[in-house]
This record gives C-alpha cells, structure tokens and sequence, in this order.
C-alpha cells in the first residue's frame, strides 16, 4: 500500500513539475512575444512621419501596372510624369509597409481622379490614420508583418498572369503517396506468410521512390520560380484574414472585404505548409529530412498543384484583397505623409468654372520653400524672369501639387482650389539622339500633343517651359505666339515660362503675366523666389558670365551689342 503511494506520490510530482514547465514555457514564449511587438510597435512610432530611405523599382511597377491595366488612357503620361519628377515625389512619400501598398500608391499617382466623391471616401480614410493613433499602429504592425516581396512580378502572374495549365496526373499522385504504406504492408503479410518478402520490398519501393522523385523535382522545377511568390501570398491571405477580425473603427468595410476574401482563400496559407522550405540557417537538417518525406509520399508536389487549383478557383477573391490591403497601406503611408509637413492643405474643387487659385504653395522637395500664390480665372499665365529665379522649380511646383490634390488630397499650399485638370507637361525635352530627333522636333512634338488634345468635360492644364527651343529667335516667337494663343481658346488653362519679354504685350488679352527678379550686391546675384505680377524688367545673362570670370573683353563687348540690340527694338518695334 504504501509503495503504490510513493509511486503514486512521484507521478502526480512530475505531472505537476512538467505543467508547471509547459506553464512557464508559455509564459517565457508570451514575454518574448510581448518584448518583440514592443519593439516593433517602437521602431513603427520612430519612422511616423519619416521619408523612408531604400531602394525602388518603380520602373518595375510600372510595367506591373500596364501588364494589369493595358489602358492607359486616364494615366498620367510618362513625359509629364519625367517633368515632375515624380519618382523623386513618390520616393519622399512611400511610407509603406508592403508591396502591395508600394503598388498601390504609385497606381493612385498614375491615374488622378476627376470625381470629387472617390477624392472624399480617399480622404476620410487617410483621416482616420490622422487622428486615431491605436487604428494607426494596430493596422501598421499587422502589416509590417506581411512586408514586401522582391518577387512581385511572380505574385502578379498568379493573380493577372497565365497560370500553369491543370496537371491531368493529379489523381495519380495521390495514389503514388499512399503507395509506400501500402507496399510496406504487403511485404509485412508476405513475411508473416513465410513468402520472399525482402526482394519483393526492395524492387518495388524502390521503383517507387525512384518515381517520385522524379516527379518531385520535375514539378520543383516548375515550382521554384512560384515558390516565394506562393509564399508571400500565403502571408497576404494570414495577414488579411487578421486585419479583418482586429477592431478598426471607421474601417468597417475594408474589413468585410477582407474576411470575406480570406475566408474564401483560406485553403492556401494551410497548404503552403506543405511546401519545403529553402535551406539554410539552424533548421537545414531538419528542412532535408522535409524534403525526404515529402519526395517520399509526394506532400509538396500535390501541395503546389492543390495551392495552384484554389488560386485559380478564388482569383478574383485573391486580387480584391491585394488591392484591399494595399489600400489600407497606401493610405496610412499617406497619413504618414501629412504628419511630417508643417502646412498642408486638403484641395477644393471647382466644377462649374475653369479655376486656378494656389495661395502659398511649395514644392514638397525643396526644404525651406520660399511659397508663392498664384490666381487664374478665365486666363492662362506666363512666367518671365532672369536665370536661376526659381521659374522651372514654380512650375514644377504647380505640377506636383495639382497631381497630389487629385490622387492623396493633400496639396503643400496654404489653400487650393481649382478645377479638375488633365495634366500634361513639356519642361524636359532634349535631343532625340535614337530616333534622330532634335530638340526643336522633340518639343514641337510634344506641342502637337497638346493642340491636339481632345475636348471634354474636364479642362487641360499645360506647363510649358521655354517654348521651342533650338530655332532661330524671329521664327520661335511667332510659332510660340500662334501655339499659345490656339491653346489659349481650348479648354484650358497654360501656364508657360518664357524668356521673350515680348509674347507678354503680344498675349496681354488672354494671359497675365508674372515675374522673378533679382537683385546684384558685392557677393553677386541675389534672389528671393517670389513671384510678382507683370513682366521682368531685368536680365541676368551677361552678369553671369561675368560671375564665372569669362574675359572681360567678352563680358564687355556682349552688354554693349546687348544695350544697342534693346534701343534698336524700342526704335523699330513690330
């Protein structure tokens, strides 16, 4: 009796002493947990409002993008996009935490929105973002652990690609993983029979294995250039599956999307399992033996083809939560964005009038932007003024602002309101050098475009710099003077810099003018950016060479040819 109490005693000790490990297991796993979301939470909270420094391939993007929407006719063109450096702007605003949110982002660029209620639900969405900081975290951490892919264009040719074709063979595998047990079982009833089983188990499970791993790494051949891309779209249906149930005020659609697409595609995170993982790090020996099981019973290949036939039943579940969860990202990156401004306005839109009024607005790139207002109605504007003035920035500046008002509703200005504007540009034309174009060519070219750009309901906004270029002067001004004056009686707004003081007096009926100036001290040229109505009085060319210390002669015999070229054309004006 006494001995079937020790023993008894003993096994309900170490009952106790393993619950109590488990306990303490949990609670050091817990901690360890609760120390790495701290952490995380911590670096999230420290890059809130931060330009975030990596590489980008927007090129890459882009291609993504045509190869999903061929359409480009309600994008911004790349001539546009080149002249606003919009790379650049896109750089500074990506804050995302994801791949699909990096999509996401650069597509909103891509195509402004000349709806006013698509601009509101963008906006009141990026509001949230704004104002609650624990929606903010709890949707920024979640997504941080989904990340980015260096594969996205394999993650695209799964949900807009061609898809392998279906495997007829499939049934085959299945009964090929069970063959090993079953063969085993055999040799087992022949042993217990007295019967040669040894020959009998060799040839067969051998022959069988052979067959598998051939099908096996035939089909990882197949595999391996899907395998991260599978990956991480198991990660995006986990993580969205998450999102969907976490508590989101203000989100409520966006999370019913999510749980119903993840509910829809959950099969694949289970799947993914199956798949080996690649070697390397503390678990190699244990991913071999994966891979040993798997070519023996055939887990991984029926894993993929199983993984490939949900992704083609569920397609359009599966792009509906990339976008959806690439929204989100976008917009919190958006968010993002405005917190790191000290003045940010969020645009007015026009409809019943053809309006242009910036009051203080700058360039989001230049740090400590001298801001300037510029107000057009019913006219368009040239922009004269000496060298190095800030004239082409201005003009970029007007550009980047109109394109961050129709697509993230936040512009760098103190107000905004406009119209909606198709934007097209021409500030950096050059040489054609492949197509043996010059620069003239180019930009009459790109002239052309804009002359013939189709009337509709929503009016065009031309920045041009420097009209035709690369011409004698005689011909220039008279060509410029004919484009802009046709332009001019479009539908739209032209906002152009120039440097003949001239097309001013000869446009005065159909475009203000506005200047820059500068002012010459012991130290040089000075300039205070600031845009001032009427033409420029003054030049700056021949101090400038005078400035980088060409001859004297030069620099002498250039302002009086200058002086005497000005009195004639007061003399004898056109």
């Amino acid at each position: 009796m006494t001995s079937w109490m020790s023993d008894n005693s003993l096994g309900m000790a170490i009952l106790l002493v393993g619950l109590g490990l488990i306990w303490l297991g949990r609670r050091a796993w817990r901690f360890r947990q609760q120390r790495i979301q701290a952490h995380e939470l911590a670096l999230l909270r420290a890059s809130w409002g931060q330009p975030i420094e990596r590489a980008r391939d927007f090129g890459g993007i882009q291609s993504l993008l045509l190869m999903r929407e061929p359409d480009t006719a309600q994008h911004l063109d790349d001539q546009t996009w080149e002249d606003l450096d919009v790379d650049g702007l896109l750089a500074h605003l990506d804050r995302t935490q994801t791949s699909p949110g990096e999509f996401e982002l650069y597509r909103m660029l891509r195509k402004p929105v000349i709806r006013e209620g698509l601009l509101r639900d963008r906006d009141e969405r990026i509001g949230l973002f704004v104002s609650d900081s624990l929606l903010r975290e709890s949707v920024r951490l979640k997504l941080s652990h989904l990340g980015r892919t260096e594969f996205l264009d394999g993650l695209f040719e799964l949900l807009w690609g061609d898809l392998p074709p279906r495997n007829p063979f499939t049934p085959v595998y299945f009964v090929l993983s069970c063959g090993l047990p079953l063969l085993a079982g055999v040799a087992a009833l022949l042993a217990h029979q007295g019967l040669p089983w040894v020959t009998f188990a060799f040839l067969s499970m051998g022959t069988l294995y052979m067959a598998n791993l051939t099908i096996h790494y035939r089909t990882r051949r197949i595999l391996a250039s899907k395998i991260r891309s599978i990956r991480y779209l198991s990660r995006l249906v986990a993580v969205g599956g998450k999102l969907g149930e976490a508590p989101l005020s203000g989100l409520e659609a966006m999370q019913e999307e999510l749980r119903t697409t993840a509910h829809a595609t959950r099969k694949i995170p289970l799947a993914t399992v199956a798949l080996v993982p690649e070697r390397g790090g503390a678990y190699e020996l244990f991913e071999i033996l994966q891979e040993y099981i798997s070519i023996l019973v055939l887990i991984e290949v029926r894993a993929f083809y199983k993984i490939l036939e949900e992704i083609r039943q569920h397609r359009q579940e599966l792009r509906r939560l990339f976008d959806t969860l690439g929204q989100l990202d976008a917009m919190q990156a958006i968010a993002s964005f405005r917190h790191g401004l000290e003045t940010y306005s969020k645009p007015r839109f026009v409809t019943d009038a053809t309006v242009f009024d910036l009051e203080e607005f700058t360039h989001p790139l230049v740090h400590a932007a001298v801001p300037n207002s510029l107000r057009l109605a019913g006219k368009s504007c040239l922009i004269t003024g000496s060298n190095m003035a800030g004239k082409s920035t201005l003009l970029r500046a007007i550009g980047a602002n109109v394109l961050l008002a129709q697509t993230i509703c936040t512009c760098t200005a103190r107000s905004y309101r406009a119209s909606f504007f198709q934007l097209i540009s021409s500030v950096t034309t050059a040489d054609n050098l492949h197509e043996g174009k010059s620069l003239y060519f180019t930009e009459a070219e790109r002239l052309l475009q804009m002359v013939r750009w189709p009337a509709g309901e929503t009016p065009l906004l031309c920045l041009v710099d420097e009209l035709l270029e690369g011409t004698n002067s005689t011909e220039r001004i008279a060509a410029s003077e004919e484009i802009l004056a046709y332009l001019a009686k479009k539908q739209a707004i032209v906002i152009a810099i120039t440097h003949e003081v001239t097309l001013a007096e000869k446009l005065r009926e159909a475009y203000e003018t506005y200047h820059f100036s500068h002012r010459v001290s012991g130290d040089g040229l000075i300039f205070d950016y600031r845009l001032r109505p009427g033409a420029a009085t003054t030049t700056n060319a021949i101090h400038l060479l005078e400035l980088l210390e060409y001859p004297q002669e030069i620099v002498d015999n250039a302002r009086q040819k200058a002086q005497k070229g000005s009195r004639r054309s007061e003399e004898f004006p056109e």
